[in-house]
């Protein structure tokens, strides 16, 4: 049987980041600035604008970025893209965490930022270019 395994010696030629949004909606913080702003809603919210299960945190980016770690290890640069809370990451080695850097998002908003806080994450991803575009080359 033959493995499907990559050697990350060439695939350092092209080095390639990840980019990761992350928020803990079980934060005290996050939920009441998220309810605060649901409650300003003039007609009810789609599902997936009030559905806890989009703001659950099971600690899915330890095994995303171990995951990374373990079967992309030619991933240059993580970026973590966060409100203004940061994830806790226990237990993750010393490479791993050289490699990652957190992007908030009224640096990804900037002179957007007048629509902050936002919790759709279709507006987050379509401003992630904005907040670190200079610093990936």
């Amino acid at each position: 049987m033959q493995t499907n395994q990559i050697n990350a010696e060439t695939r350092t030629d092209n080095p390639i980041d990840a980019v990761i949004t992350w928020v803990d909606g079980s934060s005290e913080n996050h939920y009441r600035r998220r309810s605060r702003y649901m409650a300003k809603a003039h007609q009810p919210l789609h599902e997936n604008a009030s559905n806890p299960h989009r703001w659950a945190c099971n600690d899915e980016i330890l095994y995303c970025l171990q995951s990374i770690e373990n079967y992309a290890p030619w991933v240059r640069k993580f970026w973590i893209v966060v409100d203004d809370e940061m994830p806790s990451l226990p237990g993750l080695s010393d490479s791993l965490r050289a490699k990652i850097n957190f992007v908030f998002h009224r640096e990804i908003f900037d002179e957007f930022a007048a629509v902050l806080p936002t919790f759709n994450s279709l507006a987050i991803e379509s401003m992630i270019w904005r907040g670190f575009v200079a610093q990936i080359g």
